[in-house]
């Protein structure tokens, strides 16, 4: 992580353009490079701008735009979010003031667009006014996205038909980690760990995950489903033998992960599946006892690794799945890309030959 003060190419992958004012601001950019992602008719850009306020006084954000070229220099759109109307629209970015002396993370709001669209470059403009005296404060910030390309063909790692229940769009809780926050900070955390992570459940026709009350951990349709490795890969680290929570409660010993500062404790047991290309498979919240295979096994796409639980940082039954770029818990994240997977509205369903998923897909191994 840099943090830019003037205009530098940064090579063939992103080039970070910063034009700061005296007032104090300084922006930086995270992940470095941004990735463009692939979807189903859409591309994302999921990255996050780091903001530090470095004068004495509070700044609140008016407005945030966005102007994307192509290769040749062309307008390809615009589109901005601002202070305008009785709700406004910049209070989507979950912070809108940023004390004085602190790093605060702003989303990127503007996450996705349009397949057609040729993405070359974005030049970001972020305005901020201080909260107590007057004057605009504007920060620029172009930013060049490298193209993801996946190198493992990956199956969904659960047969039958699953809900993506939270994925890694704009709302996702799981783009939405301060990398300021004292707790991140106590870990020696630098990245988001779980940018691109997804939650499976199973949802019935009415769209509920359990039957009855939901008060016990059997109750729910996931619950104890046959976990398969998306692709083949060696076991470079795994845990079991850790209970699974009561519905509605976290299970996570605290002052054992501050000790250690393994921060895949709070994925309870987990399985980190190496596939040996610079993609790793992070499966978290396995039932405990169900882990069936070891540090240093080799496995085979589509074979059994355990059972969907509810261990760890997870409130009820689901298996949290992330693709990431090491074996460590301290790294980026990335999109995860399927093959051969039906994709379900309604009554009606397609086939998807590649693709990604995302928050409310409902998608099933063919």
């Amino acid at each position: 992580m840099t943090i830019w003060k003037c205009c530098i190419c940064a090579g063939l992958f992103l080039l970070l353009a910063l034009t700061l004012p005296a007032a104090g601001v300084e922006i930086a950019v995270n992940p470095d490079p941004v990735l463009l992602a692939p979807g189903e008719g859409a591309q994302y850009l999921n990255f996050d701008f780091l903001v530090r306020n470095t004068g004495e006084e509070a700044l609140v954000i008016l407005n945030v735009r966005v102007t994307a070229f192509d290769a040749k220099g062309a307008l390809v759109t615009r589109r901005e979010i601002n202070t305008m109307g009785m709700r406004p629209s910049i209070a989507t970015l979950g912070v809108t003031e940023f004390p004085p002396g602190a790093m605060t993370v702003v989303l990127n709001p503007f996450h996705s667009f349009p397949a057609r669209m040729p993405l070359a470059e974005l030049r970001y403009e972020l305005e901020f006014t201080p909260k107590e005296s007057e004057g605009d404060i504007r920060a620029e910030v172009t930013v060049r996205p490298v193209p993801f390309k996946p190198k493992t063909a990956l199956r969904l790692p659960l047969d039958g038909r699953v809900l993506v229940s939270d994925g890694s769009d704009f709302y996702a809780h799981h783009r939405r980690v301060d990398l300021g926050h004292p707790f991140l900070a106590k870990l020696g955390m630098t990245h988001n760990p779980t940018r691109h992570g997804m939650d499976f459940m199973v949802a019935d026709a009415g769209g509920r995950t359990h039957a009855g009350a939901g008060a016990r951990l059997e109750d729910y349709f996931i619950f104890g489903r046959p976990i398969l490795a998306p692709a083949a890969g060696t076991v470079a680290d795994c845990i079991d033998g850790r209970p699974d929570n009561p519905i509605g409660k976290f299970g996570v010993d605290y002052d054992e992960l501050m000790r250690t500062k393994n921060g895949r404790l709070l994925g309870g047991n987990y399985i980190v599946l190496d596939h040996g290309n610079g993609e790793v498979s992070f499966f978290a919240h396995m039932k405990n006892r169900s882990v069936k295979v070891r540090k240093g096994d080799r496995v085979q796409a589509g074979q059994a690794l355990g059972l969907v639980g509810n261990s760890g940082d997870s409130f009820e039954p689901h298996l949290h799945y992330q693709l990431q770029s090491g074996t460590a818990f301290d790294v980026e994240t990335l999109p995860a890309v399927f093959r051969k997977y039906w994709r379900y509205s309604g009554s009606s369903r397609e086939k998807v030959k590649v693709g990604a998923v995302d928050t409310g897909d409902i998608v099933e191994n063919r």
